[in-house]
């Protein structure tokens, strides 16, 4: 295996409906630079905050399920909204009772969302009325001295609103009527959100919020294998919950980072295992979204865990990242690990092996605990970018392909002689080849996996996926 140098989204009298959408920048198309305003949602377990953080952004970023703790790590998004741009946040279920250790890590990340918010939107259950959770939580928002709107989610009819008065003993003024789910009085909430935030927009100096686009890194693997406490490592913070528990990290989280002037998207995702184990829908969900993040990716950082062996889950991540035509790096985690005596060209030989479907993507050997080789990884992320965007002129391509010929010409077929004429590159991200002949049905398997290899040796993306097309040249007659 070749292995790269650097190894490393009205009537009167009734809350409206949309009327000016805002501008959602959920998925990364723009990264927003600056300290913009945090505008974060609390509020006890099945109060609607994931389907409000989803109707927010106006698709379905968050898991909605009626599971308690469902969300556990901070999901965020960027929303643009009259003349304000701010960050919206999504935080489990607080004084949520789940499994000792996961709780303890849940209500930490809410905490720290709480911390640093400039506003907090509080929801409550308008049809449940005021429960001892409720009034728990607006004790302690009550002690934060920061803005906080109070607001009666899942008022999906008029005849709610009335009921929203109830809430006024919590001390926080009086509560909102919306309901997420029909997208009632969101427009009025979010008009609210940019009279608290306009005077903040930005802690940066004047001008300095930029829109830059950034890369999206991918972190897909099986089950327990350290993809968040790598991405914890890039945030530089404890952005998403660690646990030995498999399937702690439910959702795919969107994590910003900058490193050496480059802006990231670091997607961490649910580990994968067999959709035959898969029990729960979070489960079954969560794996749809790891190739979603996959798909929208620009790099894929494939982790393994160098202690266990490939296995069918892997095999199949593999087959994927390749279909899906991302750049990918193998990335061996827990390298600390591993016994003396296994040595990385060992384990190299070993991935080409098990892992033929990713044989050119190059392999670095990490340990996220420790930091080990890291942000070398991160820095040839970048150049796996450059490599999926690189165009090769027509004449030097013809030239690469004039060599190849000369090396093994296509053995004749059915009586006839395959013919090579000229070759143009078509697309980037990935790259695809073009390359016109006399009969496509004349070129065998085994000489276009030839033409694959030695096209792959010879190209400046040789370690990205790139696809060849054999096309009929034009004005050539059929031969009858």
């Amino acid at each position: 295996m070749k292995i790269s140098k650097r190894s490393i989204r009205r009537s009167p009298g009734r809350p409206r409906r949309y009327s000016r959408r805002p501008t959602v920048f959920s998925d990364g198309p723009e990264f927003v630079s600056g300290s913009l305003p945090q505008v974060v949602i609390v509020g006890r377990p099945n109060v609607g905050k994931s389907t409000f953080f989803n109707a927010l952004n106006r698709r379905r970023l968050a898991i909605v399920d009626k599971v308690p703790g469902t969300t556990r790590d901070r999901l965020s998004s960027f929303i643009a909204h009259q003349d304000v741009i701010f960050e919206l946040i999504d935080t489990g279920g607080m004084l949520d009772e789940l499994e000792g250790i996961i709780s303890v890590a849940v209500d930490k990340q809410i905490k720290t969302a709480i911390q640093r918010a400039d506003l907090i939107l509080f929801l409550v259950d308008i049809r449940d009325g005021v429960l001892p959770a409720d009034k728990e939580i607006a004790r302690f928002l009550r002690k934060q001295n920061k803005p906080v709107i109070l607001i009666a989610n899942k008022a999906d009819t008029a005849k709610f609103e009335t009921d929203a008065h109830e809430f006024l003993t919590l001390g926080l003024k009086e509560a909102m009527p919306l309901s997420a789910l029909q997208k009632r009085g969101l427009e009025i909430l979010l008009d609210k959100i940019v009279v608290v935030t306009r005077p903040i927009k930005t802690r940066a100096k004047a001008g300095s919020v930029k829109k830059i686009k950034p890369v999206k890194l991918a972190i897909v693997g099986k089950r327990n294998v350290g993809k968040s406490t790598l991405v914890n490592v890039m945030a530089q913070e404890e952005r998403v919950i660690v646990s030995e528990l498999p399937g702690t990290t439910r959702d795919a989280v969107d994590v910003k980072f900058v490193y050496e002037d480059t802006s990231f998207i670091a997607i961490d995702t649910a580990g994968l295992r067999k959709k035959t184990k898969l029990k729960e829908a979070v489960e079954v969900y969560g794996h749809f979204r790891t190739e979603s993040s996959i798909r929208r990716a620009e790099v894929v950082l494939f982790l393994v865990d160098a202690r266990e062996e490939m296995s069918r889950v892997d095999k199949k991540i593999a087959r994927f990242i390749v279909e899906s035509g991302k750049p990918c790096i193998i990335v061996v985690n827990k390298w600390d690990l591993v016994p003396e005596n296994v040595t990385t060209a060992s384990y190299q030989d070993y991935l080409n092996k098990t892992l033929p479907d990713l044989n050119f993507a190059p392999i670095t050997f990490i340990s996220a605990k420790n930091t080990f080789n890291v942000w070398p990884t991160i820095s040839l992320s970048v150049n796996m970018v450059q490599q999926s965007l690189t165009k090769v002129s027509t004449p030097a391509l013809n030239k690469i392909l004039q060599k190849i010929k000369s090396k093994l010409a296509p053995p004749e077929r059915q009586g006839r002689t395959p013919r090579v004429y000229y070759a143009t590159q078509k697309d980037v991200c990935p790259p695809r080849i073009i390359i016109f002949v006399n009969d496509p049905a004349l070129f065998t398997p085994a000489y276009q996996r030839f033409l694959m290899k030695s096209l792959r040796a010879e190209l400046p993306f040789s370690e990205v996926p790139f696809r060849i097309e054999l096309r009929k040249k034009p004005g050539l007659k059929s031969k009858i």
